[in-house]
């Protein structure tokens, strides 16, 4: 008997194991290509860098590296079979019918799906005023999984199911990223980066030991011996090129970590970012800190352009994500609002307003300059 929590060949997924395996089926070898990048190139740097720094530097970084490189590859696996909150179809059978008039159709009305509103009590935490009422969320009809999405529901294209909190589907996992695995996915990329960083600091150790070392173990010991970093690039030129790869491979790591990271302090999915920088609306449940200085930050704006891009070079042309128009370069600023008389910090602009002298635009350096003087 199959599971009431997904139905069986149900999507673009295929379920082993009574459905505790979840594999997709739109890019199974990007998944393959991630694993074997991320076997490899480690693997490699145990074999060449592991052995001079746990006999002449120290055995700490190895250890480390060991560490996070099979965490890493724990979290990747588990992130990428584990069910991401697949929620099951044919949970409502009929919609609700959205009201038509046909006295001047011709042909015969067609009934369309309405969306329910689901009613939710906040919580009176504070004692305000404003808490404790009831409000109502738009729930959506799925016309493929015919159902009506939850709050904080999305509709996957790749998977072609309707995944709980939905944050986005990973074209490298070759999974989605919902409310079951986005932990793991986030733990995948803490230890990515923290690899990656361990292995460009083991590599600039040993660089830097056998182009001046201190020891008989970091450097041969001869009448004239050769010392400087031209040096230590011909003793050991993989070292340049494993930390050439490290750095390549941090930069999107990291950006994508930071992304998320700043995600998560928001409470917000991605698919709710982009619905909120194109739509300018969500959900009334979700927390909204409109007015927060990383909203228009331009760092995070050119994190968010770059994975944009980055998303768009790895995926077909059909499933290509638009840039937003809050994230484009030319951006223009919101016009400043007009101030009522007495509604300015400084007294002497308030006369001024009052007095219907002209008030001087307010600077935009960061030292504060003086007011004018009210006598001319």
């Amino acid at each position: 008997m199959t599971p009431r929590h997904l139905v069986s060949g149900a999507g673009n997924t295929l379920s082993l194991c009574r459905n505790r395996i979840i594999v997709s089926k739109d890019a199974p070898w990007a998944f393959f290509i991630t694993g074997g990048l991320l076997t490899a190139g480690p693997a490699c740097w145990l074999a060449w860098e592991a052995p001079y720094l746990s006999s002449a530097v120290s055995v700490a970084p190895v250890v480390l590296f060991v560490y996070f490189w099979l965490s890493s590859l724990v979290s990747m696996v588990k992130a990428a079979l584990m069910n991401p909150g697949i929620l099951p179809r044919q949970l409502d059978a009929v919609p609700d019918a959205a009201p038509t008039d046909a006295s001047f159709d011709i042909e015969r009305p067609v009934d369309r799906p309405q969306d329910r509103l689901i009613e939710m009590r906040r919580v009176d935490d504070g004692g305000d005023g404003t808490l404790g009422t009831m409000t109502s969320i738009p729930s959506v009809w799925c016309t493929t999984c015919h159902m009506y999405r939850p709050p904080r529901t999305s509709h996957c294209r790749s998977c072609n199911n309707c995944v709980d909190t939905l944050d986005h589907h990973c074209i490298f996992l070759n999974a989605c990223i919902g409310r079951r695995n986005y932990t793991t996915f986030y733990a995948f990329l803490v230890h990515t980066a923290l690899l990656l960083l361990i292995g460009m600091v083991g590599c600039i150790l040993k660089l830097y030991y056998i182009a001046s070392p201190k020891t008989s173990k970091q450097g041969r010991p001869q009448a004239h011996p050769s010392r400087g970093f031209v040096h230590a690039l011909k003793t050991t030129p993989e070292s340049a090129v494993f930390f050439f790869l490290s750095f390549v491979w941090t930069i999107p790591v990291m950006c994508l970590w930071i992304y998320h990271t700043w995600l998560i302090l928001q409470n917000r999915t991605t698919v709710e970012q982009i619905r909120l920088e194109s739509t300018g609306s969500m959900y009334d449940v979700h927390r909204s800190r409109s007015g927060y200085w990383a909203d228009d930050h331009a760092c995070l704006r050119a994190v968010s352009r770059y994975m944009i891009h980055l998303r768009n070079a790895m995926v077909p042309k059909e499933f290509s994500m638009p840039m937003p128009r809050a994230l484009q370069s030319n951006r223009t600023r919101p016009p400043r609002r007009t101030r009522a008389p007495f509604q300015r910090r400084n007294p002497i602009m308030n006369a001024l307003h009052v007095l219907s002298r002209p008030v001087p635009p307010v600077s935009t350096s960061w030292y504060p300059q003086r007011p004018p003087s009210l006598v001319q």
